[in-house]
């Protein structure tokens, strides 16, 4: 200490040149501050999923690309005119090069995302995307974002995890410069106080200040240059770390060098002696602090180790205080104090030295007192967490009113969705991964508290029906009845026909008696003929074979009768086989068309049956005996349909043919009836066959040339039905090949249907089980546009690396969603197990999953961190305290004061204000900073303690708290003031921080050092077991 005051001035120098660099160099604490992240290590699975994600998107893990979500939002349906607005402005993102926009997600450009993007009234729509930061800060890429949607009239917000966690740095550094002016403002007024003088406070400020900036300005180089951890409460926790222990210890060196001052000893042995007194104590308590906050290194989450900046503050503060200070006290000496001139010693407490004798005398009692105020709290202590970091951040911010809106207008779960990332070696398009992806798409489905699940299977949430094995079996199954029923009908058809074409043969006869009647007509028609030219002859002769004439007239006249009659017969004969054959020949056309039916419903059926895919072996061989029947269809339908097409070729030369004898028939019916009439009129004019024999005459000349007339169209049908007698031979031929073709076919197509009836009761049973719901698309559709869509939205572009969206029923900031994300990750871990997958590595994102992560982590680290720093406070206060049982009870004290203030604390909270629990921090916080900061107070008891060595532990104990309880409570209330300065930051761990430290130093302080150490140190005592301690008589003072 000596040769710090020999080279004050140099030391000086030293200090305002580094505060001065410090300042010039400082890094943007603002940009830090607003752009810190929380860094996972990299084997949890939220973190793992984040490098996945990242991998998936081509991004660097160490990039910065920020997904930032837009929310349109309108308080009543937007229109068309509004959604072509907003679908433009998504389009001017999406094509603005400059801003590099990536990976925009939106249902304008994906339809089957409507459901995701746009809310049920009508009134939101929202749209993701990635920016590539370049470099920029987050306020600029905010900026160019907002300017690239200036055409939007919709309201809009810019949202997402890192503008909410940019809005909660804001809200800090608003903290940071509340907490700064309250906490000098308020050491101001307490200092003054305390020592009645304006000058010991600004001392006092400008040690602590000094020790800040530069402490400050290295951990900001050192985030700088070696990524040294820093968190948004980093600088608040330096702030009041380092202003109050710094003027605690600052209050204890001043009191102690005006207590030495009063003793009339001069500046520089005061000096000394404060240092070699006081000095001692606040080293050692500096120590404590130290070892405390540099324990928070062996932490495994960065926001925690980022507390080892504390640790970096104390060791500049240590160095201001062993040389700033003593520079003061020397160059000022009694001025310090001005305007007191009359120097008087330390007022001692008056409460501590009660409180400690009462105790030590009734320790019992003592202790039950203690016990009565700390531990019945501790029953209303849940331990319930928060996870929910909206909490933190001023509701006024635009990424809070986006979320709001979000949280509204969708469920809960659908704005922070659990997200699951994997990756394999192997392709995961192929027809067996995507069944392998959707069975675990189902699986995770099937989680309890899972609302919704989208894949690369399922992109609208809901399992593609039409791609599964059991709807394509069900489908095939009902082709394969209809196949069934549509071959009985063509096998009930072929044997119709074949019965009609086996009546038709029969007629056959009929068509060869109707050419004989024909050839008897026509020598009928020509011995008429040969009459008619007699009747002539005999007319040219004269009157006198009138009588001859008439009798030849009426014979010929019952002739031509018969005539007429037989050849309407005939008529009508020909008529009755036109008609049957007319519908003959349609009948075989309607088989035609129900063949150009069948041909593609054989080549279905055998496709079905070839498309068959058995499990087991017997199902092995009924499909393959199955497909032994189907073999020949080709065949058989070919020969059937060929058959078919002669049979109406035949049919219809037989129909023409019938066409032209009617024709004729009908001319001969006609002329035969005209003879008729002739014949009548000659045989009344016979009668008066001299008047008329001209007329007569020239009627036989008439009559002569119809016969001749009827008898060369007799002899053209005779000709026609000679034709047609020798085509329906050959037809009758033809048709009986024919017949035994049908007949053949009608045999196979009823083993067919009988084959079809077997595989329909096989794959009904193939599609109740449950090994057929199974994920499948032919190629053609895994391959085709659309489902690539879907692929493209869920998948890397090499197909390796894939992603589940999963929407949660609840609020996913709870227990309960952070219980289902542990859900999840193990259904994901119990579906890779003994499947070609297995070797995958995938992890589990969100909120959910990092908030499950920062339980176990923060867990873990408490457990860890609290271990380490109780052992290395332990050590120093052995070295110190060279007593093991008063080491282990001011742990106790410590441990003591923590929990119940913590316990207090949730009840207050929790009750007075209705939040649900502490934030996930609190604790940690509230530990390091009670255990760090309480542990000061006892050093300043024990070390005053072992001033008095040679007294009894009792006077000891007691006129040690005497001259340091004024101390211990004016430093409890500077740094209760200092912490309650964090209130008006509005940020509700720092809130419940302040809150906990406050209770649990005013525990230590009235309950713990003047109450429970004494009571247990007389418990030892009488007890005998502390053979280390000042020797006296026992049970007295």
């Amino acid at each position: 200490m000596r040769t710090v005051l020999r080279y004050k001035w140099v030391v000086l120098i030293a200090w305002v040149a580094m505060v001065i660099l410090s300042i010039v160099t400082m890094p943007d604490l603002g940009q830090m501050t607003r752009e810190s992240e929380p860094k996972i290590h990299a084997k949890y699975s939220s973190q793992m999923a984040n490098n996945l994600k990242k991998e998936m998107s081509n991004s660097s893990k160490n990039s910065k690309d920020v997904d930032i979500l837009v929310v349109f939002h309108s308080d009543k349906p937007l229109t068309k005119n509004e959604l072509s607005e907003i679908e433009k402005g998504v389009d001017n993102l999406e094509s603005n090069k400059k801003l590099g926009v990536s990976n925009v997600i939106t249902h304008f450009n994906e339809k089957e995302l409507k459901d995701q993007f746009v809310s049920k009234d009508k009134s939101t729509v929202m749209t993701l995307f990635t920016v590539n930061r370049s470099g920029k800060q987050l306020s600029d890429v905010r900026e160019d974002v907002r300017g690239a949607l200036k055409s939007v009239s919709v309201d809009h917000y810019l949202t997402g995890n890192k503008l909410i966690q940019d809005d909660f740095g804001q809200t800090t550094l608003k903290g940071v410069k509340k907490t700064e002016t309250i906490t000098v403002a308020f050491i101001i007024v307490v200092l003054i106080a305390v020592f009645r003088s304006p000058v010991a406070p600004v001392i006092s400020l400008l040690s602590v200040g000094i020790s800040y900036i530069t402490s400050l300005a290295v951990v900001a180089h050192m985030v700088q240059w070696w990524d040294f951890p820093f968190a948004n409460f980093t600088q608040i926790f330096l702030i009041l770390v380092l202003f109050g222990i710094g003027t605690d210890y600052n209050i204890l060196l001043f009191a102690r060098f005006k207590e030495e001052l009063s003793q009339r000893k001069s500046i520089s042995e005061s000096i000394v002696v404060t240092y070699q007194t006081a000095g001692k104590t606040v080293f050692y308590s500096a120590i404590a602090v130290f070892i405390g906050f540099s324990c928070l290194a062996f932490a495994k989450f960065s926001v925690y180790q980022a507390g080892v900046a504390v640790a970096v503050g104390v060791l500049f503060l240590i160095a201001s205080l062993l040389t700033v200070v003593p520079f003061f006290m020397s160059v000022l000496g009694m001025k310090m104090f001005w305007p007191v001139k009359k120097v008087k010693g330390k007022v001692n407490s008056r409460i501590w030295p009660a409180l400690s004798s009462f105790s030590y005398r009734r320790p019992l009692l003592g202790l039950l007192i203690v016990a009565l105020i700390t531990v019945p709290i501790l029953f209303f202590h849940q331990g319930k967490l928060s996870y929910n970091s909206l909490d933190e951040v001023d509701n006024s911010y635009e990424s809070l009113k986006g979320f709001n809106i979000v949280a509204k207008e969708f469920t809960p779960g659908q704005t922070m969705p659990v997200e699951v990332v994997l990756k394999s070696d192997k392709k995961l398009d192929s027809s067996e991964a995507l069944a392998f992806i959707d069975e675990v798409t189902n699986s995770l489905r099937r989680v309890p508290e899972v609302d919704t699940v989208y894949g690369p299977t399922q992109p609208k949430g809901n399992p593609i029906e039409a791609a599964y094995v059991n709807k394509q079996t069900k489908k095939t199954n009902e082709g394969i009845g209809k196949a069934e029923k549509g071959t009985e009908q063509i096998n009930s058809g072929l044997k119709k026909i074949l019965a009609k074409m086996n009546a038709g043969s029969k007629d056959m006869s009929q068509v060869d008696q109707l050419y004989k009647g024909t050839k008897a007509a026509q020598q009928g028609v020509q011995e008429v003929g040969k009459a008619s030219k007699q009747i002539q002859a005999g007319l040219d002769k004269g009157a006198s074979g009138a009588e001859e004439l008439n009798t030849g007239l009426t014979k010929m006249r019952s002739g031509v009768e018969i005539l007429v009659a037989n050849t309407s017969k005939l008529n009508s004969g020909y008529n009755s086989l036109y008609a049957g054959y007319k519908k003959l020949g349609d009948g075989a056309n309607r088989l035609q068309s129900l063949m150009d039916q069948i041909k593609p419903l054989a080549a279905g059926v055998k496709v079905q049956v070839y498309g068959l895919n058995p499990q087991g072996p017997g199902e092995q061989a009924k499909v393959a005996a199955l497909k032994e029947k189907v073999n020949p269809l080709d065949a058989q339908v070919k020969i059937l349909d060929n058959g078919l097409q002669e049979l109406n070729v035949g049919f219809t030369g037989i129909n023409s043919r019938f066409a032209e004898a009617n024709a004729g028939l009908n001319k001969i019916t006609t002329e035969q009836k005209k003879l008729l009439a002739g014949l009548t009129q000659m045989e009344q004019g016979s009668r008066a066959l001299a008047a008329g024999l001209k007329k007569g005459s020239a009627g036989e000349a008439q009559v002569v040339d119809a016969l001749g007339q009827i008898d060369t169209g007799l002899g053209r049908v005779a000709n026609g039905q000679g034709q047609l007698n020798d085509g329906l031979y050959s037809m009758d031929n033809d048709l009986k090949k024919l017949q035994g073709g049908l007949s053949k076919s009608s045999k196979g197509l009823g083993e067919i249907d009988k084959g079809l009836n077997k595989a329909q009761g096989y794959l009904g049973e193939v599609a109740g089980t449950k090994a057929s719901h199974t994920f499948f698309l032919p190629k053609a559709q895994r391959t085709g546009k659309d489902f690539q869509k879907s692929l493209d939205a869920y998948m890397s572009g090499d197909r390796h690396i894939l992603k589940w969206n999963i929407v949660l029923e609840g609020d996913p900031y709870s227990e309960k969603a952070m219980k289902t994300a542990g859900d999840i990750d193990q259904t994901i871990s119990d579906k890779l197990k003994k499947t070609k997958y297995s070797d995958s590595k995938y992890g589990v994102g969100g909120l959910s999953s990092q908030n499950r992560d920062l339980n176990k982590l923060s867990t873990e680290d408490f457990t860890r961190t609290a271990t380490y720093m109780m052992l290395g406070i332990a050590l120093v206060l052995l070295w110190m305290l060279r007593s093991f049982w008063n080491t282990v009870y001011i742990i106790a004290s410590l441990v003591i004061s923590y929990f119940s203030a913590l316990a207090f604390t949730e009840v207050i909270f929790r009750e007075g204000f209705g939040y649900p629990g502490l934030t996930w921090s609190t604790p940690f916080f509230s530990m390091i900073m009670i255990v760090s900061l309480g542990v000061d107070y006892s050093i300043f008891l024990m070390m005053r303690y072992l001033e008095y060595r040679d007294w009894t532990p009792g006077k000891a104990v007691v006129e040690a708290s005497r001259k340091i309880g004024g101390v211990v409570f004016s430093a409890a209330i500077i740094l209760s003031g200092t912490f309650a300065a964090l209130y008006p930051s509005g940020i509700l761990t720092l809130m419940q921080v302040a809150t906990v430290v406050i209770l649990g130093l005013f525990i230590m302080a009235f309950l713990m050092l003047p109450l429970f150490l004494p009571g247990m140190m007389a418990v030892t005592r009488r007890l005998n077991a502390d053979p280390d301690g000042p020797q006296g008589e026992k049970g007295s003072l």
